[in-house]
């Protein structure tokens, strides 16, 4: 557990411009495997268990919308607050996240798109991106604004 936690959701290995083929192999196996033990044993689980309540008590949530929202989930940073979890009219996953200062509301749909909106320091943003198995930066960037440390 301490190996885990040291890890920290850092930039990957094989970001700089000059990494080798090999060298950006690895990192992606390193960042499947970390997000996969992550899924276990950190705070996603209690994210998961509330995706799956809401999958089982509303029919607007396809299998596929929720096992993406269940990705994303596991890829969100370890020390960022636990957000609301809600599905959308439009049958995607909404994420959000409210403090006294900052709003952000993250939805996430079964094709793998996330749009994202709201005021950081009464600064307006908004963003449509495309999810696989990592957070894009720029929303761990809008991400920082609710940490819980």
């Amino acid at each position: 557990m301490t190996e885990l936690t040291a890890f920290r959701d850092t930039l990957p290995w094989a970001g700089t411009r000059s990494a080798t083929v090999d060298a950006t192999k690895v990192d992606d196996a390193r960042f499947r495997d970390f997000y996969r033990i992550k899924g276990k044993l950190s705070t996603a689980s209690a994210v998961e268990s509330e995706l799956l309540a809401l999958a089982a008590e509303n029919d607007r949530l396809s299998k596929v919308t929720l096992a993406k929202a269940v990705q994303f989930a596991i890829a969100l940073p370890s020390d960022i607050a636990q957000p609301e979890v809600s599905v959308d009219p439009d049958g995607e996953v909404a994420f959000d996240w409210a403090d006294n200062v900052n709003i952000l509301s993250v939805s996430v749909g079964a094709a793998g798109r996330i749009t994202y909106a709201g005021k950081l320091e009464a600064v307006s943003i908004s963003d449509t991106l495309r999810f696989t198995e990592r957070l894009p930066s720029s929303l761990g960037d809008v991400l920082k604004s609710f940490r819980t440390t």
